[in-house]
């Protein structure tokens, strides 16, 4: 394999094997034919991807998404999850205290 350049240097129309595919994404060199990366068919058994198209999907991943967290939910006083220790026990007494 030929030396890899920083990601500033590299040629973006180079064309990758699966072997230099899987080492760039760091992933098993079968899982690349099933990620969403255009392929480029040189036969019906030689498929390589622009390293292009490969660069595009790794910032397309990598981007900064807001973080959204969960809506709270608010326990009331008297529910069973509030009383200290949980037992199934003791939450059926109180349900049943309670009606």
């Amino acid at each position: 394999m030929r030396g890899q350049e920083g990601a500033v240097g590299r040629d973006p129309d180079r064309l990758l094997t699966a072997k230099e595919l899987a080492h760039q994404l760091n992933v098993p060199t079968k899982k690349v034919y099933e990620l969403p990366i255009v392929q480029v068919r040189l036969t019906t058994r030689r498929i390589r991807w622009k390293q292009s198209d490969v660069d595009a999907y790794v910032s397309e991943r990598s981007q900064v998404r807001e973080y959204t967290p969960p809506p709270l939910v608010r326990v009331p006083a008297d529910h069973p999850a509030r009383l200290g220790a949980f037992s199934v026990a003791r939450a059926t007494r109180h349900l049943h205290a309670v009606k």
